[in-house]
């Protein structure tokens, strides 16, 4: 594969983690990351979440606070009460980081919230191609 065929996919990775679209240059260095990694996402979201726009995103929050940001960030809503427990304790126990987090919550969208996604990740594209 070529890097070309993961932008969307990293572009739907900032859209779900940071909340923004990506800037060129990060879009482009990820989707060429993720292509020398064969398409495995394990190096990338751990990077994502070790970042310092991580840190500055999301540090000091509580693990709900945390949790709902995500949401808000993909669906401007809060989880739902089930979902909210579920994300926390899998990150209160370590089963899953941050950044795993926010890509099974996008990977899992359904109905309405895929259809969010979807129109982020057009407009997201369009602003990246943008700049």
């Amino acid at each position: 594969m070529a890097y070309t065929d993961y932008l969307d996919q990293v572009q739907s990775i900032y859209n779900a983690y940071y909340g923004r679209p990506a800037d060129p240059a990060g879009l482009q260095y990820w989707a060429e990351r993720l292509d020398a990694e064969g398409g495995n996402l394990d190096a990338i979201i751990d990077a994502f979440g070790n970042s310092e726009e991580a840190d500055a995103l999301f540090g000091g929050m509580t693990n709900e606070a945390t949790v709902n940001t995500l949401y808000n960030q993909m669906f401007d809503r809060n989880a739902d009460p089930e979902g909210l427990e579920f994300y926390v304790g899998k990150l209160e126990s370590g089963e899953m980081t941050l950044a795993s987090i926010a890509l099974d919550i996008y990977n899992g969208a359904q109905n309405g919230d895929a259809v969010i996604l979807e129109n982020k990740l057009a407009v997201s594209n369009r602003f990246t191609a943008n700049l």
